[in-house]
């Protein structure tokens, strides 16, 4: 334990912040906000040489991401397991010996493979009184051991749930409770522990026992775009007929067919098709909707790219005619980051099936669109805003002022945590 009188340092502890994956865009939007506000606060991004699931490649082009605020911190001391893991990933074995052995890090340390021993952090110099975690079970069980060891308070940040919510995507009910059997203990010391608790919305907060609320903030998901910066860069008469999904796309958003058959079904009745485009922007990764797309044959006006910056991205926002949002199989807490980009850039926001919860709560909410009940609802809302694409009229949907939206403004909730923590 340490004694001395420290100034106050925060530090933010999460996964790679060079990649272009949502999570950075938040914590690069806490960094910068406490940093405006004068509050001392590093960054710290976990490099890791194995990659259990999802990460993309692609990097993320920030000029935060080469300041002194942020510290890369390549991981150099592994449990025998993540020693493992890393022999898998050099000889491409298969991916069911690697999740066994993800299986296996669960069962054995209480915690997923993302752990990082606090022995990892010995050349850091610095030592935080606040330590916000931001990541899975191993990085918040890391910023818990290393909160203690440093006597610092606590922030547990929690973008998608552990025990208490809906199981992650692709896995299924049983993993979910194997899970759960080996590391609900472990979750529970660190929120009784934890100073305080951050999460995205009221619905995953009733999730966790009362016994915690009274030091729960929700700091919602936020538009990576400033209402100011886009508003008039939007197109509300495009030249083309576009149907945008923009992010990662999961198996299970693709168990269901209705979005699809629907589409299908209206394209080809089309006489003069060459306008009507379907785009799905960052999910090439996902064999299961490649496949779809040739079962429907709508291979030749279907573009699906890898992930793409933000200025790569901006387009597609901004000419796009509706914007395309796919349930999460049986899942209705979950409310996505794309969502509110689809509601700042203000055009149609399409649910093909309900998720019965929070994206269509949201679009009810801002009446920015169109919750439907299956393949009949669907080819109706296609027509109808095809007809007015065709009748040239404005296809935007009339909102008030958005700009509390952005993630910038999001993050006040954040500075306001950690100035009541240092009070």
């Amino acid at each position: 334990m340490i004694s001395k009188k420290r100034e106050n340092l925060n530090w933010i502890l999460t996964y790679d912040l060079r990649l272009n994956q949502t999570y950075t865009f938040r914590y690069i939007s806490f960094l910068k906000r406490l940093i405006e506000k004068n509050n001392n606060t590093k960054a710290i991004g976990l490099i890791f040489p194995f990659n259990p699931r999802h990460i993309e490649d692609v990097s993320i082009n920030s000029s935060l991401i080469h300041t002194p605020q942020l510290i890369e911190l390549t991981i150099t001391n592994y449990n025998i397991i993540q020693r493992i893991l890393l022999f898998i990933d050099a000889h491409q074995y298969p991916f069911w010996l690697k999740k066994s052995f993800l299986a296996i890090h669960v069962m054995v340390y209480k915690v997923d493979s993302w752990f990082v021993d606090p022995s990892n952090f010995k050349d850091i110099k610095t030592e935080p009184s606040i330590i916000i975690s931001g990541g899975s079970g191993g990085i918040i069980k890391s910023s818990y051991l290393l909160s203690k060891k440093f006597n610092a308070k606590l922030v547990v940040d929690y973008r998608d749930p552990w025990n208490f919510g809906y199981h992650l995507l692709e896995t299924n009910h049983l993993i979910h409770s194997l899970k759960k059997r080996f590391t609900l203990k472990t979750e529970l010391r660190i929120l009784e522990y934890a100073h305080h608790i951050t999460i995205v919305s009221e619905s995953l907060k009733n999730c966790f026992p009362k016994k915690y609320h009274h030091k729960i903030t929700i700091i919602e998901n936020g538009s990576n775009f400033e209402q100011e910066d886009i508003i008039y860069q939007i197109n509300a008469k495009p030249e083309k007929f576009s149907i945008s999904y923009l992010g990662t796309i999961y198996n299970d958003q693709l168990f269901e067919e209705d979005f699809f058959k629907a589409f299908a079904d209206f394209f080809h009745s089309i006489e003069d098709s060459s306008r009507i485009v379907l785009n799905f922007i960052g999910a090439d990764k996902n064999q299961n909707l490649k496949n779809i797309i040739k079962k429907y044959k709508l291979e030749s006006i279907t573009n699906i790219t890898a992930r793409v910056n933000r200025e790569e991205l901006l387009p597609y926002l901004t000419d796009a005619s509706i914007f395309l949002q796919l349930r999460f199989k049986g899942r209705s807490q979950i409310i996505t980051s794309k969502i509110v980009d689809y509601l700042m850039f203000r055009k149609p926001i399409l649910l093909p099936v309900s998720d019965k919860g929070d994206i269509s709560e949201t679009i009810k909410k801002y009446k920015a669109g169109y919750v439907c009940d299956g393949f009949e609802d669907i080819t109706a809302v296609l027509r109808k805003e095809y007809q007015k694409f065709l009748d040239r009229k404005n296809i935007t949907i009339d909102q008030k002022d958005l700009s509390h939206l952005s993630r910038t403004e999001i993050s006040k909730k954040l500075v306001k945590v950690i100035e009541d923590l240092q009070a």
